[in-house]
């Protein structure tokens, strides 16, 4: 795999998407004019064929908004040709983490451009997205088999200072991610950095996370890998390379055999986490 160094890793459409919704760019949106448009909160085209999950805001003229927001998300997903290849309908989420955001989910047949058109305040609004070609995405998915690899932990940083950006440091850093997948127990793998995260999401998906471990009894095994190699935030670590990300936070959840069943991309809350874990503990 070519190196990948932080403006590579920060180019990612869903870290742009993001930090425009924190002010520094324009939302990345479509809609009709005088009403709200749909913002994509992801990387474009990291999802291929298949059960895919996508999140979106909602945005009017001036800014995101974060307030008076509709329950529900209603609309249709549409081909390049306009046919009509799913119906979804997504609450307004938000527990947990500083933005509110729809879950789409669908199951979509081939590679390529997509949109999602809902009616929102009385006015239709639309966001294209792309479903990749399996073979042009290296980003594990959603039935795959999730590669073991030797995440930093306490005892071996493995190049990695800190190993942790909390403060304080989270307690996923005990097994390695390889060591996780073979002991036979469900896995839930965090890639993120609380200290240096673009969209100001790392730390609280990591913090809700933390809450949510204390009540599953070690039901799962948890484990939480850094963005950067160190402080400096110049070189990207080897987990992230390893996965072939291009955005973080992101989210594995896997059963006992290390066979994904959920991924969570860059804006999750407590309650879909609760969800996607629910999958794999009885």
């Amino acid at each position: 795999m070519p190196s990948l160094d932080r403006r590579t890793f920060l180019a990612g459409t869903a870290a742009a998407a993001l930090l425009a919704a924190c002010g520094d760019d324009a939302p990345t949106a479509s809609g009709a004019g005088g009403g709200l448009s749909i913002v994509r909160y992801f990387d474009d085209g990291t999802q291929v064929p298949g059960p895919v999950r996508y999140p979106f805001g909602l945005a009017d003229a001036s800014s995101l908004l974060t307030s008076g927001l509709p329950d529900r998300l209603d609309g249709v997903i549409l081909d390049d040709k306009g046919t009509q290849v799913a119906t979804v309908s997504a609450p307004r989420r938000g527990e947990g983490v500083p933005r509110q955001y729809y879950a789409v989910r669908a199951t979509l047949p081939a590679a390529g451009i997509y949109t999602l058109r809902a009616t929102v305040q009385g006015r239709r609004a639309e966001a294209p997205f792309t479903v990749g070609k399996p073979e042009k995405v290296a980003l594990p998915r959603i039935g795959a088999v999730l590669a073991p690899f030797d995440t930093p932990t306490a005892t071996d940083a493995r190049g990695v200072t800190p190993i942790c950006t909390r403060n304080p440091a989270c307690p996923f850093h005990a097994a390695t991610l390889r060591e996780a997948l073979a002991g036979g127990k469900p896995v839930v793998y965090l890639v993120g950095t609380p200290a240096h995260c673009k969209t100001a999401v790392c730390g609280p998906v990591l913090d809700n996370l933390i809450q949510l471990a204390a009540t599953l009894a070690g039901k799962v095994t948890v484990v939480h890998a850094e963005v950067y190699t160190d402080d400096t935030i110049n070189t990207v670590a080897p987990a992230v390379k390893a996965l072939g990300a291009s955005f973080e936070p992101i989210l594995f959840v896997t059963d006992a055999t290390g066979t994904i069943v959920d991924r969570l991309d860059v804006l999750w809350d407590l309650g879909e986490l609760r969800e996607a874990v629910a999958k794999v503990v009885n």
